[in-house]
């Protein structure tokens, strides 16, 4: 049996240094008396962008909108000490079903934001749930660590992100930007995790790897389905009017939890299950404002 490729490809990571963590937090003063600043560093998360002015460090210049748009503007940021990025996977028995496309995407959508924040000089926490043990990472020199113990989780068990985020998080202390990899297939409800993580202040990011599959419903005639996480199975009868009906439903639930997640101001981003889409991954990661 072959290997796995690598999680994200080494040309791929060099890519990666063009690119900040994007926050929504207001600029001025932060709470905890943290204020932002205008250069770029160690430590440092984009807030937003400003008119370029006579003196501005030409570092902080974003030559992408420049060249793009043919407008001068500057990038801010956040200072070292505000910053801790908390990258939570999913690895309940839904996100294996199949060919195991949705945890490998979702830990290549982890992967990509923990190494842009090693890179920044972030503290990054990763905790798989459930089961897993959350582990810590500093600086540049950590990043091999950080992409082998994500792409190692394995999938099982049952989905209750609420109760393992708490359990898992319990020594985390203080202001933190999460981000959740998962189907969000969450018999509590698609955002009790989320809800979780909004109540501790934290920024929260939801990352939902779909692939074709996940919308398309069964071929027509008798199938057998069967519950990922319980074996549960259940005979069903598949006539056109059904298939029709299931994918309503699939394209509903999406929508559902995309209004849920946009009405507590939480980013969603779809993410490629597809291997090599790495450029399709960065594009969603922008559009959606989780990449600056």
């Amino acid at each position: 049996m072959s290997a796995a490729p690598p999680l994200l490809p080494p040309g791929f990571l060099v890519r990666l240094a063009a690119f900040e963590i994007a926050s929504r937090r207001p600029c001025g003063v932060l709470p905890g008396g943290v204020h932002l600043v205008s250069r770029a560093g160690a430590g440092t998360l984009f807030r937003d962008h400003r008119p370029y002015a006579a003196g501005d460090d030409p570092r902080t210049v974003d030559w992408a909108v420049l060249a793009r748009h043919d407008i001068l503007v500057t990038k801010q940021f956040e200072a070292e000490e505000a910053v801790r990025v908390v990258l939570l996977l999913d690895a309940s028995g839904s996100m294996a079903a199949g060919d195991r496309a949705r945890l490998r995407s979702a830990a290549r959508g982890l992967a990509v934001v923990g190494a842009i924040a090693l890179g920044r000089g972030d503290t990054v926490d990763f905790l798989a749930v459930p089961g897993g043990r959350r582990r810590t990472f500093r600086g540049r020199a950590s990043l091999p660590a950080l992409l082998e113990a994500v792409g190692a989780a394995e999938a099982g068990g049952r989905t209750d992100l609420a109760a393992n985020f708490r359990a898992g998080l319990a020594g985390v202390r203080g202001r933190a930007l999460a981000v959740v990899a998962s189907d969000f297939l969450d018999p509590r409800g698609a955002c009790a995790g989320i809800d979780l993580l909004r109540r501790r202040g934290w920024e929260v990011r939801a990352l939902q790897p779909v692939a074709p599959a996940d919308l398309e419903p069964p071929p027509q005639g008798r199938v057998v389905l069967v519950d990922a996480e319980t074996g549960e199975e259940r005979v069903l009868e598949v006539t056109a009017e059904v298939r029709a009906s299931l994918a309503e439903a699939a394209s509903r639930r999406l929508r559902a939890l995309q209004g849920a997640l946009r009405s507590r101001g939480v980013p969603w981003v779809r993410l490629p299950t597809d291997e090599g889409a790495e450029g399709a991954l960065l594009a969603s990661l922008r559009r959606a404002g989780v990449l600056a």
